[in-house]
C-alpha cells in the first residue's frame, strides 16, 4: 500500500497462470484470493494477463538467475501495455 501511494499507481496488472490447454493451473485458486484481497485493500482495477511461459522466456533472455522472476513479471506487463496499445490504435 505505501508503495502505490507514493508511486501514485493507477491500476495493477497480475499474471493468469493456465496450462498448455488453457485451462487454470492449480495456483490460479491462490491468485484469484490474492485478487480479491489487492481489489479490497486498494480499490483499484486489477487486470489479469496471461502469464504463460513467461519464465522460460525470461530463463531464455537472461539465464536463469535471482532476477529471473522480476523478469518474467516485465515480461507480463510488456504484454499487457503491448495490448492495450495495439487496441487503442
Amino acid at each position: 500500500l505505501e508503495i502505490i501511494k507514493a508511486e501514485k499507481v493507477g491500476e495493477i496488472v497480475v499474471g493468469e497462470s493456465k496450462d498448455f490447454k488453457g485451462e487454470p493451473n492449480k495456483i490460479m485458486k491462490e491468485i484469484e484470493k490474492f485478487v480479491e484481497m489487492l481489489k479490497g485493500e486498494t480499490k483499484l482495477p486489477i487486470f489479469l494477463e496471461p502469464e504463460f511461459m513467461t519464465s522460460q522466456e525470461a530463463e531464455h533472455l537472461q539465464g536463469k538467475n535471482e532476477m529471473h522472476d522480476a523478469s518474467a513479471a516485465t515480461i507480463i506487463l510488456q504484454s499487457y501495455l503491448n495490448r492495450l496499445q495495439n487496441n487503442a490504435l
